[in-house]
């Protein structure tokens, strides 16, 4: 399954606009270093493409990656058509008609899973209400946490709340033993390590519903990482904790979503503490459902998702149009 960075390096000059920003060890020098190479290939009338399944929206969010800016990258050609953005969210135009969407954060997550093995599935049994996993504490999954706790729906649930690098403090919970990988057994998992790419069939196998904390819970970018992959590989139901229009984009990229079994007007909240409240009531929802037969009446969608989520003509097809799409801004 090929990424569409590895594709556009066969007709332009590729590069991350990570590699332009100061942090976590990358030098002055090295920015310069890189905006040089930059310049040159424009210099030589090759186009540009900046690219990466880190969502963009961290160089102006964080002010930790000390983002140069595309105008002193570009210099003279920056109000040129010599240059677009793949960016891995959707639902916003940041760039204009420079920007085209990748889905390299999807393939990634695949290349973690080659040997998923199907017959792991078994829903057959549930035990437990829902999965509800919290690494860094962004507020929005601070506010659900604190809901779900106070409308009692974390007490028969798989849940965590811990990092290695930030605190939560009193909240601070790590995933129950007998779900938990061996290596991270009563420890705070790395949300950068290769094993949170991975499907953990127990807890899937034995809970209802994924409660997915996604990464931004902005309304007008909608960023997919493993968070919502996960429950997509297992087959598993899934609420989403993101910005308005998440699941309206999942359905745009061809997924299919549970709006006809449970109501997922949330996905409609623009204001977030309203789109907290909806979820808390969509949960109470499922939980008081017959989950034999909401299981039994939903298996074709959570097929399907799972197939598709494996697709790679699925990936192709995207990619295709969107390099389409590159090509006649470049002409």
């Amino acid at each position: 399954m090929e990424s569409q960075k590895n594709i556009l390096f066969l007709n332009y000059h590729v590069v991350s606009y990570l590699q332009f920003c100061t942090r976590k060890g990358t030098s002055g020098e090295k920015v310069q270093e890189e905006i040089k190479h930059v310049r040159e290939a424009l210099k030589s009338d090759k186009n540009v493409v900046f690219i990466d399944w880190e969502h963009e929206r961290v160089l102006r969010y964080l002010s930790a990656y000390n983002f140069v800016g595309f105008e002193e990258i570009l210099g003279e050609y920056y109000n040129t058509n010599k240059w677009a953005v793949s960016i891995p969210t959707f639902g916003h135009t940041d760039f204009g008609t420079r920007q085209i969407h990748n889905l390299d954060f999807l393939i990634y997550v695949n290349s973690f899973n080659k040997d998923f093995d199907t017959s792991q599935i078994d829903h057959s049994k549930k035990v437990k209400d829902f999965v509800y996993l919290n690494g860094k504490p962004h507020p929005h999954r601070v506010n659900l946490l604190k809901e779900m706790k106070y409308h009692k729906l974390l007490e028969n649930s798989i849940w965590s709340a811990s990092s290695p690098y930030h605190q939560w403090n009193e909240m601070e919970t790590k995933l129950p033993s007998e779900y938990e990988l061996p290596e991270w057994q009563g420890k705070s998992v790395d949300g950068y390590h290769d094993t949170t790419r991975q499907v953990n069939f127990p807890m899937y196998n034995d809970s209802i519903c994924t409660v997915v904390p996604e990464t931004l819970a902005d309304n007008d970018c909608h960023y997919i990482t493993e968070k919502t992959c996960k429950p997509i590989m297992a087959e598993h139901l899934f609420v989403v904790l993101s910005g308005a229009g998440y699941l309206k984009n999942l359905r745009s990229l061809g997924f299919k979503t549970f709006g006809q079994h449970f109501d997922e007007s949330y996905d409609d909240c623009v204001n977030l503490n309203e789109r907290v409240s909806r979820i808390v009531a969509t949960l109470k929802q499922i939980k008081s459902m017959d989950t034999d037969k909401l299981y039994e009446d939903t298996k074709h969608i959570r097929k399907h998702n799972r197939e598709l989520f494996f697709d790679e003509d699925f990936y192709k097809d995207f990619n295709s149009a969107q390099i389409e799409k590159l090509k006649n801004f470049f002409s």
